[in-house]
């Protein structure tokens, strides 16, 4: 007789994804720090500059200093947080599959009675949110 737990229709997409956060809490680690350092640490040390800059005779105004904050946090102009993007979805892709390269691990996946897409599909959404809510968090801490 086969159980009702064993059936794949029974475990949620948010249970999976609930399981595999909990294997993945350093790079949630690692995501929140590097947004962190990459924008409003970043655009505090901007700001201190364009501060230096209005007091040693720079001629600008608040709409210049507004349109460069904007053209340089915000934007494809910080490149610090351009790296963390690249870098962040290179861990995260490798992480999040990285039972795929363990005998031991991946034994114990397949005996799961869940499919493999939702497996997939919970490690992929998982990957999104790691990156996602730090990064909106900071962006709207920084602006």
């Amino acid at each position: 007789m086969t159980s009702k737990s064993s059936f794949s229709e029974h475990v949620s997409l948010g249970t999976l994804m609930k399981e595999n956060l909990k294997r993945r809490l350093w790079t949630i680690a690692l995501s929140a720090l590097g947004c962190i350092f990459a924008m409003p640490v970043y655009a505090a040390l901007m700001s201190n500059i364009w501060m230096e800059g209005m007091t040693g005779g720079w001629a600008t105004t608040a709409e210049e200093i507004r349109i460069s904050y904007f053209c340089q946090i915000m934007s494809l102009g910080n490149v610090p947080l351009m790296l963390l993007i690249c870098g962040l979805a290179l861990i995260n892709g490798i992480q999040g599959m990285m039972y795929l390269h363990s005998r031991m691990q991946l034994d114990v996946y397949g005996a799961l009675p869940v499919r493999r897409t939702k497996l997939f599909n919970a490690c992929y959404f998982n990957g999104i949110l790691i990156f996602a809510v730090p990064y909106i968090l900071m962006y709207w801490l920084t602006v």
